[in-house]
């Protein structure tokens, strides 16, 4: 399969964030929209940052 690149909004849980670490574990380029990255979603980019570091 060739390698793609896909945006996902909405990944700082649930479904989105599981799709998002699910498509890049199989090769994909991934970028994963969160909002308030600095408030609620702080911890998400943190934990979606190390996982993708994992994956590069």
């Amino acid at each position: 399969m060739d390698r793609q690149v896909i945006l996902i909004t909405g990944a700082l849980s649930g479904f989105g964030a599981m799709t998002a670490r699910r498509l890049a574990a199989a090769g994909q380029c991934v970028y994963a929209g969160v909002r308030d990255i600095a408030g609620k979603g702080a911890a998400a980019v943190k934990d979606a940052a190390s996982f993708a570091l994992e994956y590069s």
